[in-house]
């Protein structure tokens, strides 16, 4: 028996339709496989996803800060979203946590990962001490002026001044025979010029003149010379150096 034409057309349209299913809906919310696992390098922690079924949505992560190996004693931390954590002191004597969440139409699940072991103080090693600041100079640099006369074993001497900045001090010792002076000490004035009278004089050869021109509180770098008088008509032998602050002894300038 043949069949109306507007049934059988009714049949070849349902029958077409069954060829193309609309979307069916999630069976239900996402079913984790595998929990997250987390590495840790020094401070650094990253968490994996998981494994999950069911997951349609991106993944979500948390950090939780527990006081014991339970995850009853978890806390969230707040603002640590990322798949990366970096460990702070606040975490000292806690374990860490990643939590993922996987979301689909149905609804979401969770998944923690295990923690890790006690954050330990040798995490947060003590940072190097700070490079101790650059003496600077005297400013002006002191200049010492010395001049005079060679007789044989003897040199007189006629000139003694020293320049650098008001207030510095300058301190001269001499040792050997017919010094002058053995013992000086006084400071340069406003002018920024001192002149050594007492010092000033006839030193015979193998006497040793020291100057010393340094700040009051020695926080800066000051200035050493010594002279050594010579005889047989050769002239004063000379050098100069520097006074490190808190130094006795000089050194090379830097």
């Amino acid at each position: 028996m043949s069949l109306p034409r507007t049934l059988r057309a009714a049949l070849v349209v349902t029958g077409a339709l069954s060829l193309f299913p609309s979307s069916a809906p999630a069976a239900g919310e996402p079913v984790n496989r595998a929990a997250p696992q987390v590495t840790q390098t020094g401070r650094n922690l990253s968490t994996t996803d998981g494994s999950w079924a069911g997951q349609t949505q991106p993944f979500t992560y948390e950090w939780l800060r527990c006081a014991t190996l339970s995850l009853e004693s978890c806390n969230p931390i707040a603002g640590a979203t990322q798949p990366t954590y970096v460990i702070s002191r606040a975490d000292l004597g806690s374990r860490i946590r990643s939590r993922v969440t996987a979301s689909n139409r149905a609804g979401s699940a969770k998944s923690a990962s295990e923690p890790t072991g006690v954050v330990e103080e040798r995490l947060f090693p003590a940072p190097p001490a700070p490079p101790e600041p650059k003496p600077s100079f005297l400013t002006p640099r002191p200049v010492v002026v010395i001049a005079g006369l060679r007789r044989g074993r003897l040199t007189l001497v006629d000139e003694f001044v020293v320049r650098g900045p008001a207030g510095a001090i300058v301190r001269v010792r001499c040792s050997g025979k017919r010094c002058p002076v053995r013992r000086l000490s006084t400071t340069i004035g406003a002018r920024g010029r001192l002149r050594l009278r007492r010092a000033q004089g006839t030193y015979m050869a193998g006497a040793v003149l020291e100057i010393r021109v340094i700040d009051e509180d020695a926080a800066r770098i000051g200035k050493y010379t010594r002279v050594k008088f010579r005889g047989r008509s050769m002239t004063p032998l000379r050098t100069d150096s520097c006074l490190r602050p808190g130094a006795s002894r000089p050194s090379a300038c830097p």
